[in-house]
């Protein structure tokens, strides 16, 4: 079974439409204020996504960087 974070970040790829990336993308800046020191973990596995081949998928790694170094 899959972790919200699992499932958080695999929509920042797979989402439908950008709204559903942005919302978990901002879900993802939540988890950091909830875990601070789940930083680390949480940055590495939302930088892959910055390489990603489709557009859409890096602005929501983007967006999810913001809202984690925001918290």
């Amino acid at each position: 079974m899959s972790t919200r974070l699992d499932r958080l970040v695999l929509l920042l790829e797979t989402g439908s439409t950008a709204a559903v990336r942005a919302t978990a993308a901002q879900q993802l800046g939540d988890i950091q204020k909830q875990h601070p020191s789940e930083l680390f973990n949480l940055l590495s596995r939302v930088l892959v996504h910055l390489r990603s081949k489709n557009w859409d998928t890096r602005i929501a790694a983007g967006q999810a960087l913001e809202a984690i170094v925001g918290n």
